[in-house]
């Protein structure tokens, strides 16, 4: 498997820090059965920390797909993601 560099939340800076915090606040909650805050930044968003405006632009494109307008749930919009990775073989 290929190895990207990426920044964690513990070394993220300016723009970075401040995108890491908004994702985690809006897509951080995972549904599940216990309600639990799961919060945390997915690698496959990590992976265009290095970039800043590229993960800028990555995570905008997400929250609107996932939590713009649709007539599909968030559940809905899920469940085909999950679909759609299992399908690929993608571990994200």
């Amino acid at each position: 498997m290929t190895w990207v560099r990426t920044v964690n939340e513990q070394e993220a800076e300016g723009k970075v820090k401040e995108i890491y915090a908004a994702f985690k606040e809006q897509v951080g909650f995972v549904p599940n059965i216990m309600r639990l805050q799961v919060g945390f930044v997915p690698n496959i968003m990590r992976l265009f920390s290095i970039k800043p405006r590229s993960l800028e632009a990555t995570a905008n494109m997400f929250k609107a797909f996932m939590y713009g307008p649709s007539l599909l749930s968030r559940a809905q919009r899920e469940a085909i993601a999950l679909a759609t990775s299992v399908i690929n073989q993608c571990h994200y």
